[in-house]
């Protein structure tokens, strides 16, 4: 008889496509996975009594599961460390998806903490500590595990490391209406500020540069008022004013930026930033633009090179210098044919590496080490 899997999602159960992900797999597969969850704020309205409630509710299903799994971004929530120290009593092996590392974002990336102070270290223990205690860890891919290996001072064993890449919804392809016929090249950027990341700045200088400013430029941007209005200011400091616009109303959520990069948009921006991170990691942004076909211009990095014939599909920037990003923009407004030869790539390349069916088979392979115990 065929065995089925008892798998425990722990964490919130947000709209992020990763986590919905892992929902959808399991639901996907009744007649092998039972899917159990569990989230520190079910209780929380019984007050005292909800933590009680919580405490049993949670015992019972680490006891009753093969494996629990961390959902992303969810590993500083204190209700993970009460997991962890439940499944290691109970001898429950612990999967956790490492979206990111909190202390090289909100210490070495952000710099919202000093590196000396509190909140560092103890964000530095726990992430050692967590790592260490887990039986699995879901990297995005080969470059960050090593890069987050590094700052942690860890090594992780070849048998604990497992990669499941980041992934995007298929989506409608972009008309890519200027690319492929007249008028103004448009650009676009969408995404948080005061991400160092990003390196919007050099980005935007970059632009500054061309001595025809036969294009224009949207920023859906992410973030408070006072960022904006910073954002704003810069531009108008390098003249770009008249050809930049920024729209704090656009998102995924409520459509209106699916609907600018398939009607509208020519060309995807990524990230530029000169930090660690950005010469390491790949983002999101760049995955979007594979799922909707647009050509994509991004700094180059580790995590890019890992796959093949990345400047098939994507425009590498070296990262040398605004210069020599300005003059890779320059040599695409000049010969259109260097970004549509791209997309002639990205269907296949967003299929491969970055859709559903990517995911799918990832965590086939994970959940056929618990069907071989």
């Amino acid at each position: 008889m065929k065995r089925i899997i008892s798998l425990l999602l722990v964490g919130e159960s947000s709209a992020a496509y990763r986590n919905t992900a892992y929902f959808e797999y399991a639901l996907e597969r009744p007649d092998s996975i039972r899917l159990g969850f569990t989230s520190p704020g079910y209780y929380a309205r019984f007050g005292g009594l909800g933590r009680l409630l919580n405490m049993v509710d949670l015992v019972f299903k680490v006891l009753g599961c093969d494996r629990v799994l961390i959902l992303p971004m969810c590993q500083t929530q204190p209700y993970v460390n009460l997991v962890v120290r439940i499944a290691k009593v109970l001898r429950k092996p612990v999967w956790l998806d490492i979206y990111l590392s909190f202390y090289e974002t909100q210490v070495l990336d952000r710099k919202v903490y000093a590196v000396s102070s509190r909140e560092a270290i103890l964000l530095y223990e726990h992430e050692r500590r967590l790592f260490s205690e887990c039986e699995r860890l879901v990297f995005l891919n080969q470059a960050e595990c090593e890069y987050y290996g590094r700052i942690l001072n860890l090594s992780f064993k070849s048998e604990q490391i497992a990669h499941i890449p980041l992934i995007a919804p298929c989506r409608p392809q972009a008309r890519l209406p200027q690319l492929r016929g007249d008028g103004l090249i448009t650009f676009a950027w969408w995404g948080r500020l005061g991400n160092p990341l990003h390196g919007l700045e050099i980005m935007l200088e970059a632009f500054a540069g061309l001595e025809v400013k036969n294009f224009r430029i949207l920023l859906a941007v992410d973030g408070s008022a006072e960022l904006i209005d910073n954002l704003r200011q810069y531009i108008q400091k390098l003249f770009l004013q008249d050809i930049v616009e920024l729209r704090p109303d656009f998102s995924f959520s409520n459509g209106k930026l699916l609907n600018f990069l398939v009607e509208e948009a020519d060309v995807a921006l990524g990230v530029f930033g000169s930090s660690g991170k950005a010469r390491t990691v790949n983002v999101n942004k760049v995955v979007d633009a594979l799922s909707l076909g647009m050509p994509c211009i991004t700094v180059k990095s580790a995590a890019l090179a890992l796959l093949p014939n990345t400047d098939s599909f994507i425009h590498l920037w070296d990262g040398a210098s605004v210069s020599s990003l300005t003059s890779l923009i320059k040599s695409g407004l000049n010969d259109k044919n260097i970004w549509l030869s791209l997309v002639e790539n990205t269907e296949s390349a967003f299929k491969s590496n970055f859709s559903s069916r990517t995911f799918v088979s990832s965590m086939d392979r994970l959940i056929s080490e618990i069907v071989c115990d």
